[in-house]
């Protein structure tokens, strides 16, 4: 290839790599401003209806539990809706135009490299139903360190006014 070619070829790489980048910019912007609005709404929903609770409902439930919930649910959600789906739909489009280069290449062989979907599918499903019950219990534990903390920081107070006196 002429030196013109090549150097063509790797000026237009190089510009469509940082066009992708200032792309991938602007969308993790726009995902992170709509994550922080919804996520923000929903922790004053969340407290509004912790607070509209009887008391007699925070005698069974620890109090950090509640801030557990409220502080840290929210934020899975953020975070689910800014990686997860934006992953989704990055990888969606990649997967959509893989099979549109492939069928028009040879569809015989698309067709070969489909089969391998309900395979993924499979292990995709099997390591749901092991992480899930993992992820409930990580969740459990963080809600009770936040229990832990919540009943430390309220005794200091206990521990300070029985010192002034």
């Amino acid at each position: 290839l002429p030196l013109k070619v090549v150097a063509g070829l790797a000026a237009a790489y190089v510009g469509l790599q940082l066009f992708a980048a200032g792309l991938h910019y602007a969308q993790s912007l726009l995902f992170n401003r709509a994550a922080v609005g919804v996520v923000q709404q929903l922790r004053t929903d969340v407290m509004d209806a912790a607070l509209r609770q009887p008391l007699s409902e925070f005698d069974t439930q620890p109090v950090g539990q509640v801030i557990s919930r409220v502080t840290n649910d929210p934020e899975v959600i953020r975070h689910r809706h800014v990686t997860v789906v934006a992953t989704v739909l990055r990888s969606a489009a990649l997967v959509g135009a893989m099979l549109v280069a492939m069928f028009s290449l040879d569809w015989r062989m698309a067709l070969v490299a489909i089969m391998i979907f309900p395979v993924v599918l499979v292990v995709m499903v099997i390591y749901q139903r092991y992480s899930t019950p993992i992820v409930r219990r990580v969740r459990a534990y963080l809600a009770d360190i936040n229990d832990g903390f919540n009943e430390i920081i309220n005794g200091m107070s206990v521990i300070q006014q029985f010192r002034q006196q």
